[in-house]
């Protein structure tokens, strides 16, 4: 019986060996699986923070154009309305002009056709200044 004993003894530790080599075994796999998912989940963090840090420099790239775009088209807008105001103003006193200059041909040509007034030299002392006469204004060349 001894020999029996002795044998489940050893029977006993060598499974107690083995149960603990096992365990042993368990725990460095769990702790090193544990390890990488840490890792990981750092690692993970860190992406997240990055690109969350890329997003907010975009993003105020972004506000940065939209207020420069905002400030330009209200630019463009005040200049647009300048410019259309002047047009206006220059077409009135281009319309003022040309009324004036039709007025002045039409009176011209009523001057030169009435009867009292068909003598030339009545009509030359009347419009010097469209007098033949006159000389002509000095040359820019």
């Amino acid at each position: 019986m001894s020999l029996v004993l002795v044998s489940d003894d050893l029977s006993t530790t060598v499974n107690t060996i083995i149960i603990t080599a096992v365990i042993i075994t368990t725990t460095i796999i769990i702790t090193v699986i544990i390890t990488i998912i840490i890792t990981i989940e750092k690692d993970t963090h860190d992406i997240v923070l990055y690109f969350q840090r890329e997003v907010e420099m975009k993003d105020d790239i972004i506000n940065k154009l939209n207020e420069e775009l905002v400030k330009r088209e209200t630019q463009f807008k005040f200049e647009q309305e300048r410019l259309k105001k002047k047009y206006e103003v220059i077409m009135h006193l281009l319309i003022i002009i040309i009324i004036i200059i039709i007025i002045s041909l039409l009176s011209l040509l009523l001057l030169s056709s009435s009867p009292l007034l068909s003598s030339s030299s009545i009509l030359s002392s009347s419009l010097p200044l469209l007098s033949p006469s006159l000389p002509s204004p000095p040359s820019l060349l």
